[in-house]
């Protein structure tokens, strides 16, 4: 008969359970959007190029923004649905987890928007180096603050990853746009 499951096993059953439907959501629409948007936006004079990505930045994050709202808010529900076997200590990681990783989830959505933007004007080198460069910061704060504050610290080191991430590549959007919605 099985024992109960060690902490350390918990903790990592709960963050990869929390990360499921964020990842899901954002894998489905992010291979998507890049197939849309580089192509979009490669064929644009400068002056569209710059209000467009502006506009595609601020929707795609804007609705995930929204989209992690609805989820956070709902989050003891779908978490039940995923990981129904779990206890309550369990549980309750498990959504203290998920609703960090929506934050991810935005990030991830915005990082794509941007390296799309970046791919349009064959820009790939900052791209992909920019990747590196927030991963190892992430690694870093992980290194640093995973044995404090424990599982918790992964996924904020996630959070941070991202938000790096999106701080290296917005300058690839230029001066301030106002968006065109109907563009």
């Amino acid at each position: 008969m099985p024992g109960p499951r060690s902490i350390v096993h918990l903790d990592a059953d709960a963050f990869f359970a929390s990360g499921a439907l964020p990842q899901l959501i954002f894998l489905v629409v992010s291979f998507s959007l890049t197939q849309v948007l580089v192509p979009l936006l490669a064929t644009e004079d400068e002056q569209t190029f710059r209000r467009d990505s502006w506009g595609f930045f601020i929707g795609v994050s804007g609705f995930f923004s929204l989209l992690a709202i609805v989820l956070f808010a709902t989050a003891g529900i779908w978490v039940d649905l995923i990981v129904p076997g779990f206890d309550q200590q369990g549980r309750d990681l498990t959504i203290t987890l998920s609703r960090i990783q929506l934050l991810a989830m935005i990030g991830n959505a915005s990082v794509v928007v941007l390296w799309s933007v970046y791919y349009a004007r064959q820009k790939f080198l900052w791209a992909e180096s920019s990747s590196v460069l927030a991963n190892a910061a992430g690694l870093l704060v992980l290194f640093l603050t995973l044995p404090r504050y424990g599982i918790v610290a992964a996924a904020w080191a996630t959070v941070l990853t991202l938000a790096l991430k999106v701080i290296l590549l917005m300058p690839v959007l230029g001066a301030w746009q106002k968006p065109q919605w109907n563009s």
